[in-house]
């Protein structure tokens, strides 16, 4: 089901690198909330994440891949830097509470993707 998602969003082409199993190991488990494979890699699954690497290196598309299998209940949305930041400028401190505050019965946050980070004026 994972190859023909990959394929179905990147092509024939498209293949992770054997050199990033290990960061996509690790964030299945984290996304699937694995307790016992997250304390034996030191992960902290009450806590976020940061993946961080050069441009170009397939963060975006390893977390729109990830995306279909989590839990729903810890289920994320991607977005832009940038496009926080434009709704930043035009409604102010307003704009970051869908991502700081829990709304009506919510028993925690919606997770976010910020893709981007940096690339934003």
């Amino acid at each position: 089901m994972a190859r023909k998602k990959c394929i179905e969003l990147y092509g024939n082409h498209f293949k992770i690198l054997e050199t990033d199993y290990p960061i996509i190991y690790k964030l299945i488990a984290y996304f699937l909330k694995d307790e016992a494979t997250c304390c034996q890699l030191g992960i902290e699954i009450n806590k976020g994440i940061l993946l961080s690497s050069p441009i170009g290196c397939s963060k975006t598309s390893i977390m729109l891949l990830i995306k279909p299998f989590t839990n729903f209940k810890y289920d994320y949305k991607i977005k832009t830097t940038r496009g926080a930041s434009f709704e930043f400028d035009k409604s102010g401190f307003e704009a970051l509470q869908i991502y700081t505050h829990k709304f009506n019965k919510q028993n925690r946050l919606t997770g976010s993707y910020f893709d981007d980070l940096g690339a934003e004026k």
